[in-house]
């Protein structure tokens, strides 16, 4: 029995460690069928709709449509058979995109052999019906397992894509071959990723220190405050900047500009058709309502 309890306690810690070391970020409980696209956004390829709301998704990173002023996420699930790494919207899903990280472009990326193109970092993945021909140019975002996750554009869908490629038959391989590069902290403001929450402290302005008071003061930065009645509640700008905007959704025209580390005072609330909140904050002198996604509140 000794044995026995001995030998669960080296799994459960050999699987601990094994999850520390993979891009699990945050797990979600989808609240409708999930649509997916290869990209965060719809000029992307839409490989189809999977799942259905209940089941649980892992979230790996996040990306903001400053378009429509919302967040997309990458999410990995298996469908039937299937394993997949897709983008959606968060809406479909109740996650705490504060624990999740943003993604950031890593480099130019050149394949100089042709590659299957995988929904993955791995052959266990899907691979899509698609071959990335060598010459083709785009983005590298993300680095796993030998694989990267590279952007470009295809001619012969007319599209954008997003899949993932063998790094050995791109020029990336040099820099990101050998390990998993995408980083596990940072901030969009900043050039470089950081590695622990001690680094985010030095280089983010101390981010996570402080708290509020009641004079509005968060981490060296007072809230903006007008002259109507707040609701208490202070928002901070978690991106990197963002519009704010006449009324609450992102067909009203902008009024001014939110950026990274600033805090408001919010004044009211309301919810766009999309299920996104937005929040009615004092900015630039005069009122205007920000989206939820923009804030360390904005989790749907």
């Amino acid at each position: 029995m000794k044995k026995l309890t001995a030998l669960v306690l080296a799994l459960c810690l050999t699987l601990a460690l094994t999850g520390a070391a993979r891009a699990d970020y945050a797990y979600a409980r989808l609240n409708q069928r999930i649509s997916t696209r290869t990209g965060p956004g719809t000029n992307y390829s839409e490989p189809g709709s999977f799942l259905s709301g209940g089941d649980v998704v892992t979230v790996h990173s996040k990306v903001w449509d400053d378009r429509n002023e919302i967040w997309w996420v990458q999410v990995e699930f298996s469908a039937g058979r299937s394993r997949y790494r897709a983008y959606t919207g968060s809406w479909r899903m109740n996650v705490d995109l504060y624990a999740v990280p943003e993604e950031k472009a890593l480099r130019s990326c050149e394949v100089w052999e042709d590659a299957d193109a995988f929904a993955g970092p791995g052959w266990n993945y899907v691979m899509w019906n698609d071959t990335v021909r060598a010459g083709t140019t785009g983005t590298l975002y993300e680095a796993e397992n030998g694989y990267g996750l590279f952007e470009y554009w295809n001619a012969s869908r007319g599209q954008m894509w997003r899949v993932w490629i063998e790094l050995d038959k791109t020029n990336c391989r040099k820099d990101y071959g050998d390990v998993d590069t995408f980083p596990e902290y940072g901030r969009p403001h900043y050039e470089g990723w950081y590695t622990s929450m001690d680094e985010i402290n030095a280089n983010n302005g101390g981010y996570d220190d402080g708290g509020y008071y009641d004079d509005g003061y968060y981490g060296g930065n007072y809230a903006q405050t007008g002259d109507r009645n707040p609701i208490g509640k202070i928002v901070i700008i978690t991106t990197s900047s963002g519009n704010a905007r006449s009324g609450p959704g992102a067909e009203y025209s902008r009024v001014g500009y939110v950026n990274y580390g600033e805090c408001y005072t919010v004044y009211d609330t309301d919810v766009a058709s999309n299920g996104v909140t937005w929040f009615m904050i004092f900015v630039d002198g005069s009122y205007g309502w920000i989206s939820s996604g923009l804030t360390n509140v904005g989790k749907y």
